[in-house]
């Protein structure tokens, strides 16, 4: 047993704590599973570094969608209006038809 981890168990046990339980969690707080400041600062860079490569290709996807959508906008627009073109002059047509003039 490591050093800390003596101290961790001995000041569980002091308070009571059933052997196997602060065995358990004296084991979880050791040395061995604990970071250090390297550890968080090289992590942070890594996850930092990730990040912002997530970001910058989530931006361009978004970027892409955009431009996508604004060609199906105009695409059902000019449907639409060709669409209300269209029955425009078939009611004209029927109107023509059964109303003549």
């Amino acid at each position: 047993m490591g050093h800390m981890f003596s101290r961790i168990y001995a000041a569980f046990r002091t308070v009571g704590i059933p052997e196997e339980a602060a065995q358990s969690a004296a084991e979880a707080l050791s040395a061995d599973h604990l970071a250090t400041k390297e550890d968080i600062n090289r992590a942070e860079k890594e996850l930092g570094g990730k990040i912002e490569q997530v970001d910058k290709n989530l931006t361009q996807e978004i970027a892409e969608l955009a431009k996508r959508l604004a060609v199906h906008d105009w695409m059902l627009k000019t449907m639409f209006g060709m669409l209300a073109s269209l029955f425009g002059a078939a009611v004209t047509i029927l109107i023509k038809i059964f109303w003549p003039s």
